[in-house]
């Protein structure tokens, strides 16, 4: 599986590859990882949480605390974990004319109108939510179907990470992690039922994976200017879902264009799970959460009582990011279907077909190849790095890619039965 990112500052390789499996690219600032084409192998086995008396659904209705690094908190009950929200609607001004990343197409800015009522998820899919489904429909993930995936290389247990001879040049902090998934996010050995991360976001999560969850919750992954409109909660000119400042106490100005780190800030100040620090050394850990938080940590982020919308994992949109780009390289207006997409036509978007040989070829040979934007930046997100938790960024991965800060949230035509 490859990353394809406009602007190209790092280039992944994996090292040492055995002769089964596919190499990895990867082009972009290092916000996310990738995971390979190929079968699993039979060897690889990952223990199923979903099942018996210990399953999620049943440990997390009976629960009522868990254990986080700020301490203990009430459980979400799996059915608080279906709420969703209201999205009006309205007109709202997308994108920006003061892009951070050029490259990433974040303007120039636009009037989009929700013409319509839709629902979506209050939270990220959580991991009692994704158990519930896979128990219904016996999914088998994109990630435990190639037998690994990417996890930051700090997370991985140490007698896992002892093991990968495999490495990234330029993006070193990414390793392919042997069986990591959503039920083991960290490899074998870890276990979201028993490390308490039932209300925790699904991770490696492809679009594929994604799209088909939220398909089966009666519901559709979100268009990007959709899923844009709710985190602005339908207002213009904001950089983040609440406004402008990071955190409580930032100087808009100094904290954003400056880059000021407020290194004193508790807890409590925090709006979103994202890097303090020094990226990728350091992750001081201020807000509370090294990694993924739980879906509902740091209160609603905007009017509409969206939870992490920004940071925590990226989302995924049903959005291809090849419609944007016109034969000229100029940004097209978002929203616009190419004609085998109104037709409903599968395969290779028309605008796609402009890329060059190679990458054409793949996306021919594997429709996991094909290009989707996502949103929201992630917990791997640093403002010296990976600028992405803005309302208006926006970044892209193909539909097979998984990786620990990948996951999702559902947007619905008509509000789903409790």
């Amino acid at each position: 599986m490859t990353f394809f990112i406009l602007f190209c500052i790092a280039t992944f390789t994996l090292a040492e590859e055995s002769s089964n499996e596919k190499s990895c690219s990867l082009e972009e600032t290092g916000s996310c990882g990738c995971a390979s084409g190929g079968r699993q192998d039979d060897s690889l086995t990952v223990r199923s949480i979903g099942s018996g008396s210990n399953s999620v659904v049943d440990e997390i209705n009976d629960a009522s605390v868990s254990s986080v690094s700020s301490g203990r908190r009430n459980l979400l009950s799996l059915s608080s974990m279906k709420d969703v929200v209201l999205l009006s609607p309205g007109s709202c001004i997308l994108g920006t004319d003061t892009p951070h990343f050029k490259e990433d197409m974040e303007g120039p800015s636009f009037v989009f109108n929700l013409t319509r009522e839709i629902w979506m998820d209050r939270y990220e899919i959580s991991n009692a939510r994704f158990d519930e489904f896979v128990k219904a429909t016996h999914f088998v993930t994109e990630a435990e179907s190639y037998g690994w995936s990417f996890v930051a290389e700090d997370a991985v247990p140490v007698h896992i990470s002892n093991t990968i001879t495999q490495s990234a040049a330029g993006t070193e902090w990414w390793l392919p992690v042997p069986n990591a998934t959503w039920r083991s996010p960290e490899g074998l050995g870890t276990d979201v039922l028993a490390d308490g991360r039932l209300d925790h976001p699904a991770e490696h999560l492809s679009q594929r994976d994604a799209a088909a969850f939220c398909a089966w919750a009666g519901g559709r992954l979100p268009t990007e200017n959709e899923w844009e409109y709710a985190a602005r909660g339908g207002k213009s000119g904001r950089i983040y879902p609440w406004g402008n400042k990071r955190q409580p106490g930032d100087d808009p100005v100094k904290g954003e264009e400056g880059f000021v780190e407020a290194a004193t800030s508790t807890t409590g100040t925090f709006r979103a799970n994202i890097w303090q620090g020094n990226f990728p050394k350091n992750n001081t850990n201020l807000d509370g959460y090294k990694w993924a938080s739980p879906v509902d940590a740091f209160g609603e982020q905007n009017a509409f009582g969206l939870y992490n919308i920004i940071g925590n994992v990226w989302e995924w949109t049903s959005d291809t990011w090849c419609p944007n780009v016109l034969p000229n390289g100029h940004l097209a207006k978002r929203g616009i279907l190419s004609a085998s997409q109104k037709e409903g036509r599968k395969g290779i978007p028309g605008e796609c077909k402009r890329l060059q040989a190679p990458q054409r070829k793949k996306m021919e040979d594997d429709p996991g190849e094909v290009d989707f934007v996502k949103k929201g930046g992630s917990f791997m997100c640093h403002r010296s790095f990976c600028f992405r938790y803005r309302s208006a960024a926006r970044h892209k991965n193909t539909a097979n890619s998984s990786a620990q800060n990948l996951g999702a949230r559902c947007v619905y035509d008509k509000k789903p039965v409790s």
